[in-house]
Parts: structure tokens; C-alpha cells; sequence
């Protein structure tokens, strides 16, 4: 999209181009909260940095626009972040937008696909000894998490080995 802002005085228009909408934004399905999650995109050569936004997936689930959830402001030459502190047992969404400023305006590009993951439960185990055979039982406590971005898809099962 191209738009039109003044230069550097009010009888000179110049006309740029907003930034390309961020491609190949990455991030693990699952995760643990000790290591956070790494995401990843491409990088563009043409902005002046990226600004990652990142909100729990029941906040998108509730109409919050995540657009409200900035989490870092990124220099150009940071495709990549790490995003620490994350809930036990938490579903996530996040998004990235690349900026450019020229003769002091700001332009944004367009909210890149939105990437979804969720972080591991802690798993809690329940035994019983029972004293005639010695037979210990053990039960799991923990559950599938339910996509917010694609409706009836778990983005993570229990595994049991």
C-alpha cells in the first residue's frame, strides 16, 4: 500500500510503501515454562525493526485484540526473540508486525499470521500401594490443550510412556 505523507515542507509529498506483512513466524507446538518458547520469522531488509505482540489464547479466545499485548519492540536486525515467564499448562497466541519510519511518521505493516503454542503441565502422579500385592498404581493429572485458531484441534496431547 502506498502512502502519501509530506517531506520536509508542506509543498512536497512524498509517497512510500508500508511494510510487507512479516512472513514465517515459528514457534514450537509445545513447550516447557523453564525454557520459554524461541519464535522466529523471516527477516526484511526494507524496516526499521519489529514489534511482537503475545496474548494467552483464552484472551484471543474472549475478543481481545492482541494488538493490545505488545511484548518487545524488536531492532531490524532481531528476526528471532525468546519469550520467557510463560504459565504452566498456558495456551498462547502470537503475531508480529515490521515498522518503517520515514520523515517521522510511522508506517506498520499488517498483522502477520497468527501462531499459536501451548506449555507443558507439570505433571502431578497419585500413587497407591496396595499392601497385599505390593502393586503401586499411578495416575496422571493433566489434559489436552484445545486450539484457539483452529477449532477442534489439540495443539498438545499427553504423552504416556
Amino acid at each position: 500500500m502506498i502512502t502519501p505523507i509530506y517531506g520536509s515542507s508542506e509543498n512536497e509529498i512524498v509517497f512510500v510503501t508500508r511494510p510487507k506483512k512479516v512472513a514465517n513466524l515459528t514457534a514450537p507446538n509445545v513447550v516447557t515454562t523453564d525454557d520459554g518458547v524461541n519464535v522466529s520469522w523471516q527477516y526484511q531488509d526494507d524496516v526499521d525493526g519489529y514489534i511482537l505482540y503475545c496474548q494467552s489464547a483464552d484472551e484471543y479466545a474472549a475478543g481481545e485484540d492482541i494488538e493490545n499485548r505488545i511484548s518487545a519492540y524488536l531492532q531490524k536486525d532481531q528476526n528471532r526473540f525468546p519469550i520467557k515467564e510463560l504459565k504452566e499448562a498456558g495456551r498462547y497466541v502470537i503475531g508480529v508486525k515490521s515498522y518503517k519510519t520515514t520523515y517521522g511518521k510511522t508506517l506498520y505493516s499488517e498483522m502477520s499470521d497468527l501462531v499459536e503454542f501451548a506449555t507443558r503441565p507439570t505433571l502431578k502422579i497419585k500413587t497407591t500401594i496396595n499392601t497385599k500385592e505390593q502393586n503401586v498404581e499411578i495416575e496422571f493429572a493433566t489434559s489436552n490443550r484445545k486450539s484457539v485458531l483452529s477449532p477442534g484441534k489439540d495443539i498438545y496431547i499427553p504423552e504416556y510412556i
